[in-house]
Parts: C-alpha cells; structure tokens; sequence
C-alpha cells in the first residue's frame, strides 16, 4: 500500500512542478509572490485536512514533558519540510527544465536517506543498495550534462 501513496504523490507532485514552471514561465509571477500563493493553496490544504480529521488530534499532548520530546521531533521535520519545499520552488523558479530540478532532488535526497538510515536506523548495507546510489549519481549526471 505505501508504494501506491508513493506513485500518486509521484504524479501529483510532478503535475505540480510543471504548473509552478509553466505559471512561472508565462505570467512573469516574481519568485516571491509565486511561492505566497502556493503556501496559501498548502495552507487551504492543512486546513480541510485538520476539519476532516479533528477528533484524531490531541494539541494538548504537546504540553506533557515526558511525551514532548518525540512530538517536537515531528515539530521540527514539518518545519525541515517547509525549508525544503522553499528550496525546491526557489530552484524550479531558476531552472529551465522542472526535470532536472526533481531528478536532483530525488537523486540527493536518495542518497542522503540512505546514509542516514545506515546510521541512525540500524538498517544494514547492501552492495545491491550501494550500486543503486551509485547508479543514482551516474544518472543524475547524466541528466545534467
């Protein structure tokens, strides 16, 4: 089921990416302005997600100190996502072909989890794996050149 979620917000995400380049490319919408309204269409997004799903909220978790810690964790990679989507709509913004900006972002953020998982989740290595990363690289390269 997780591989599903994975291919639809694969296409939405890549029908976002090109709507964003397109907007930007023919309505001359300074950077600025084009990453507002996008926040705000995110916003509207939390917002009918926080109606539909209110009862399996608990705010008031956040103010026992025992639990706290994991809850600002999960704080604080919400605010993480915010600068990456900053990033990732600043670089659309300034890259010709919205390709290139998901392929290096896919690409990095690859091989960035990986390491991470290696490191901080006990997850094993796996030549396979490693050959993957690689290969990852070599394409990402590949696109760019």
């Amino acid at each position: 089921m997780w591989a599903i979620y994975g291919m639809i917000a694969g296409m939405i995400a890549g029908i976002s990416r090109v709507l964003r380049k397109y907007i930007y490319n023919n309505n001359k919408i300074p950077l600025k302005q084009g990453f507002f309204l996008v926040v705000i269409g995110f916003l509207i997004g939390i917002i009918i997600d926080v109606i539909a799903n209110m009862k399996d909220y608990n705010i008031n978790i956040l103010l026992h100190s025992k639990k706290n810690k994991p809850h600002m964790l999960m704080i604080f990679s919400g605010l993480l996502l915010f600068i990456v989507f900053k990033c990732y709509n600043i670089s659309l913004y300034n890259c010709k072909n919205p390709g290139w900006v998901s392929a290096i972002y896919a690409g990095v953020g690859i091989m960035v989890t990986y390491i991470l998982s290696l490191l901080f989740l006990d997850n094993k290595m796996n030549i396979i794996k490693m050959l993957g990363v690689l290969f990852t690289i070599i394409g990402i390269t590949i696109i760019l050149n």
